[in-house]
């Protein structure tokens, strides 16, 4: 089963981790403006922290460098 979740204009039906949902109280708590690359950031970090995923910091970093778009965050 699928959650269906709404905060600040995001909506989806896809399930959702428990990392997932905490860090989007969270945001919506904090009163942070919700980007698509922040939340990309963070499904990115969930999915390598929830799978194991063997990849240095380095090539995660240059990873959620291109989400965000920003080259000098390499």
């Amino acid at each position: 089963m699928g959650w269906v979740v709404y905060t600040k204009g995001f909506v989806s039906n896809h399930k959702l981790s428990v990392t997932e949902i905490s860090l989007l109280i969270e945001i919506s708590r904090n009163g942070t403006n919700w980007t698509h690359e922040v939340a990309s950031e963070m499904m990115f970090d969930a999915l390598i922290q929830e799978n194991t995923v063997p990849i240095p910091k380095a090539d995660q970093d240059f990873i959620k460098a291109l989400i965000a778009g920003d080259p000098l965050r390499t």
